[in-house]
């Protein structure tokens, strides 16, 4: 059975559920039925609020986003990388490929009203030669042939201050289409993140970005623990960073915009 149809048969399990406790109260003590109907009302809650499936897929040049999907992602870069910039955005695009599976795979099984479609900004289509590379090569090859100018493009609808980066902006439509940004969407701001966290970030990021409500403030303070939480257990060796996690919590206040 598809993932979706369970997801049906659940919702409706849910709500016939609510609807006999509600038939029952003129036959039970009040405090009991309210009591039920609440624990019913926070399960039907949780689970019917939707989760975006994270998927990565190329934006080249000539193309502009598909529709329909149920959030946004685009992983950005401002400018072409200076020297010292280069392993950044190597490490970036890394965790960009191995993060998520390609975004046609999850399309196969998900419905992409239920899909978080994450975007990278290329110039040219990748060929089969590229796509039969690994992980390094492709990633030397995507930061080569990046579109910068439109990555610029896409981040000026928020701020044209955003001058460094890696970048990853979330947003409920697609950024070709619309003219400014109005509502709420999420910026990630990695240009000062540690080397060995990118990827920890890139992985948090992507539990937290694709819930529903990823712009809510409790969401954002779970991105934050858990994101601090992670790097405390698994970046082994970060004490050469800072002995404190008090530095953390300062850091990622900067690394992260909720607008």
């Amino acid at each position: 059975m598809k993932p979706f149809l369970l997801w049906e048969l659940f919702y409706s399990l849910c709500l016939h559920s609510i609807i006999l406790l509600k038939k029952l109260e003129r036959k039970m003590k009040k405090v009991n039925v309210v009591l039920l109907l609440k624990i019913v009302t926070i399960a039907f809650n949780r689970c019917s609020m939707p989760r975006y499936q994270a998927g990565r897929a190329y934006l080249a040049h000539s193309f502009n986003e598909q529709t329909n999907y149920g959030l946004y992602s685009y992983f950005l870069f401002s400018k072409r990388p200076e020297s010292h910039q280069k392993e950044r955005y190597i490490i970036f695009i890394e965790s960009y490929l191995n993060s998520m599976e390609k975004i046609e795979d999850h399309e196969e099984y998900i419905g992409r009203d239920s899909l978080n479609i994450c975007y990278m900004p290329i110039n040219f289509e990748l060929s089969d030669s590229i796509k039969q590379l690994d992980i390094k090569q492709k990633s030397e090859w995507i930061l080569k042939n990046y579109d910068y100018a439109r990555a610029k493009f896409f981040l000026n609808k928020i701020d044209q201050e955003l001058l460094t980066g890696p970048y990853i902006i979330s947003y409920k439509r697609p950024l070709s289409l619309v003219s400014a940004i109005d509502g709420k969407y999420l910026l990630q701001d990695l240009s000062n993140v540690h080397l060995r966290v990118v990827p920890l970030w890139i992985d948090e990021f992507l539990k937290q970005s694709s819930k529903a409500k990823y712009w809510d403030e409790e969401h954002l303070k779970n991105l934050t623990n858990d994101l601090r939480n992670t790097i405390a257990i698994a970046a082994d060796g970060l004490q050469d960073v800072s002995e404190s996690l008090q530095w953390w919590q300062e850091s990622l206040n900067s690394w992260i915009a909720l607008n």
